[in-house]
């Protein structure tokens, strides 16, 4: 027997004989993802921990590394505490997400990558490994707002266009909610720069296109 602490044990089956590998934590996803390698002893095993090696016969039956070396078709299974590591991993690009694009309303400050993990264990959220961090930080901010303050940080936008579209386009941020922090007049062109919802940028990019014949401007200050 061969003990071995500290390590993942993977399962793989092949040619009817089971066998398991002890590895390193992410060893196993990496190996799926292409990243590294995944056997780092030539040394299979037949038991976990403490580590029974097989019998040279179970071997010939069912070799796992076979001359020449190639990669080898059986797919091992994912660990419990690979995928503890996966979701952990997951949860935290969750919480980062959340604490780049969210502010506290009352501060205007963001709130910390520690205090969101925190946050969401609170409401009891969980993470889908099949779906991007993403959309479920989108998910997970309504239960946060049950909790505490907190919203979406306003896209700052700067526009200009016609003198002849000024109105128009003051109606259409303040239809959407948007917060007027300047505007000027620079020759024959109206320029504003506001705070916006996220979701209304399409159809304020979209004004600027359409309504000012070619002759407006739209830029991104800060997300």
């Amino acid at each position: 027997q061969k003990r071995l602490t500290n390590i993942a044990v993977v399962r793989m089956k092949k040619h009817g004989k089971r066998f398991e590998i002890a590895c390193y934590k992410n060893k196993v996803v990496n190996w799926r993802n292409g990243v590294g390698t995944l056997v780092l002893t030539h040394t299979a095993a037949c038991g976990g921990v403490p580590a029974r090696l097989p019998a040279p016969q179970q071997l010939h039956s069912a070799p796992l590394a076979p001359a020449p070396p190639r990669p080898c078709p059986a797919l091992p299974q994912v660990s419990d505490k690979e995928r503890r590591v996966e979701l952990d991993t997951l949860f935290r690009d969750v919480a980062s997400v959340l604490s780049e694009k969210c502010i506290n309303p009352e501060s205007n400050r963001p709130y910390t990558l520690s205090m969101l993990e925190r946050a969401l264990r609170d409401v009891h959220f969980s993470v889908d490994p099949k779906r991007p961090a993403k959309a479920q930080a989108l998910e997970a901010l309504p239960l946060l707002k049950s909790r505490f303050p907190i919203e979406r940080a306003r896209m700052r936008l700067k526009l200009a266009v016609p003198l002849s579209s000024k109105d128009e386009l003051l109606e259409l941020v303040r239809q959407q909610g948007g917060v007027v922090e300047e505007q000027d007049l620079i020759g024959s062109q109206f320029c504003l720069v506001c705070l916006v919802e996220p979701g209304t940028f399409r159809s304020v990019h979209s004004f600027i296109q359409t309504s000012s014949g070619g002759m407006g401007r739209f830029e991104v200050l800060a997300l």
